[in-house]
This record gives structure tokens, C-alpha cells and sequence, in this order.
């Protein structure tokens, strides 16, 4: 696991810990699914910007 960085998110408050995994992922705390998306499906999902760290590590790492 590779942590990408931390912050408070500014339209929750909430801290948020962005982490790159791999293999299983499961269904954790308030979250509904898990779903694993290539960059059309990501766009879909999220019409707004990313953390900054976040965006970079998937400009360069999805399809």
C-alpha cells in the first residue's frame, strides 16, 4: 500500500487519507461499493477535480 497524501476535505471536514491499493478491496465504514474503474468511468463518477497527488497518480497510472 502507497499512501498518496492526506488532508481535510474542504466540502466535508472530514480527514481523508488517499491510498493506493491493489488486489481485494471491501466495502468499509459509511461507503455503499467498491467499483473498479478505468478514466471514462472515473470521469462519470466524478465530475470535479481531484487532490492534486491523487490526479497526478492517475494521469499516470490509468487508462
Amino acid at each position: 500500500m502507497k499512501t498518496l497524501g492526506d488532508r481535510i476535505h474542504p466540502a466535508t471536514g472530514r480527514h481523508m487519507i488517499y491510498v493506493v491499493c491493489e488486489g481485494v478491496a471491501h466495502v468499509a465504514d459509511e461507503f455503499a461499493e467498491v467499483e473498479w474503474c478505468d478514466r471514462a468511468r472515473v470521469a462519470e463518477l466524478v465530475p470535479f477535480s481531484f487532490f492534486p497527488p491523487v490526479q497526478e497518480y492517475l494521469d499516470a497510472h490509468i487508462l
